[in-house]
């Protein structure tokens, strides 16, 4: 089929505008934090990582716990800070781990643990209480989700972490395509420690120049170019190796003031009005959505559970095939994601048995919910599901 137009995954056109002095980057939503830059969301999460190991009183290799889905960056950061990823397991039906997890594995050493804002949905608060209770350090990775200065959104409370990261990088809620963000709470001792940035022409020219093509291949009507490129593997989940931590280059927090404006001035409510439209179909077909219609949090994309694997592996074909970037987002555990190295992945697998999130891995589909999905794109999504089997013909 000849699709003229394709709705990207996710994603936003990126702002190129620049402030002279970057300096007063006060971002007053984060009182009570310190504020670090660095080169990449994974470089914030992995110096979080290191101020937790000077922090946690322990005689033995640091342990961090996290959650058996998730991304693989994860891994990376903590095998560059040099810390011992445990992996626990969801619970159902969630990708947030269970409270029996995160005391089992507290209980057995674990002094912190990484809780990662899922596309918008934070983790609940009743997850958070237990944490504190059991003297945990939190990571608070918001990667998935930037809160803008100062925070409004509705029904978004304030952060929690010990330690929050943002990310900056291609298809983030904000994104600089690199750059990341860290946050430390005032009364924890924090020396940001870094390479210095890459400011050379050469480094700023090619950046200039990978954002003028990003926004032009986003487009809907040549992003379904992009897809017929050959190996390009656009989307793949897979490990990469932790780089030495960089700072954020000038280019990228010039850039910061004027894309937070144009983050503050996109719609907030798109995933929202899917739900509102789509309720009575996902409800014959049996899927769930993790996002109520009343819940007014800002979405990075809509995530979707359906009745399996096989009739989600479908439903994403068909919308696909329709022009609709619908996608299984990691598809997989952490343990089986491709190109974690043998010693690390034979440590992970020796965590608990992470049945649920496997099972939330093989039902999890998401649809996109940014500036460029019209009612026309939601009647198109609407019309392909529509057309699919009815839940007497799913087994």
């Amino acid at each position: 089929m000849h699709v003229p137009r394709f709705v990207r995954p996710v994603g936003e056109p990126i702002k190129t505008s620049q402030t002279k002095d970057s300096s007063n980057l006060k971002l007053s939503a984060y009182v009570g934090y310190e504020r670090e830059f660095y080169g990449s969301g994974t470089m914030a999460l992995q110096a979080a990582l290191t101020v937790m190991k000077t922090q946690v009183k322990s005689t033995i290799a640091a342990k961090c716990m996290l959650a058996g889905y998730g991304c693989p960056d994860l891994i990376s950061a903590c095998v560059g800070a040099e810390v011992e990823p445990v992996l626990i397991d969801t619970a159902p039906n969630s990708p947030f781990p269970s409270e029996t997890s995160i005391e089992r594995a507290a209980h057995e050493g674990c002094t912190a643990i990484i809780l990662v804002n899922f596309l918008g949905l934070s983790p609940p608060k009743e997850l958070v209480t237990k944490c504190k209770q059991l003297g945990l350090f939190i990571i608070e990775d918001r990667a998935q989700s930037f809160l803008s200065p100062p925070i409004n959104i509705q029904g978004e409370g304030g952060l929690f972490g010990d330690a929050v990261i943002f990310s900056f990088g291609k298809g983030k809620p904000l994104s600089l395509l690199g750059g990341g963000m860290l946050l430390v709470k005032k009364n924890i001792a924090f020396q940001a420690v870094s390479d210095q940035a890459d400011d050379s022409t050469i480094s700023t020219i090619r950046t200039k120049l990978s954002i003028i093509a990003y926004n032009l291949i986003i487009r809907p009507s040549l992003y379904p170019l992009l897809l017929k490129i050959p190996g390009l593997s656009i989307g793949e989940t897979r490990y990469h190796a932790p780089q030495s931590i960089k700072a954020m280059d000038a280019m990228r927090l010039a850039m910061l003031p004027h894309a937070i404006e144009s983050f503050r001035s996109k719609p907030h409510d798109t995933a929202q009005k899917i739900i509102g439209q789509l309720n009575p179909t996902f409800k014959l077909l049996g899927i769930t959505s993790l996002l109520s219609q009343n819940d007014g949090l800002r979405m990075l994309r809509l995530p979707l559970l359906a009745h399996n694997k096989a009739m989600r592996d479908e439903l994403v074909d068909k919308l696909v095939e329709h022009g609709i970037g619908a996608t299984k987002l990691y598809q997989l555990s952490i343990p089986d994601v491709q190109g974690i190295p043998s010693q690390v992945k034979s440590e992970l697998l020796s965590s608990i048995h992470l049945e649920n999130a496997c099972n939330f891995a093989d039902r999890l589909f998401t649809i996109p919910c940014h500036s460029d999905v019209t009612a026309n794109d939601i009647e198109a999504i609407k019309n392909t599901l529509d057309n699919y089997l009815s839940p007497k013909e799913i087994a």
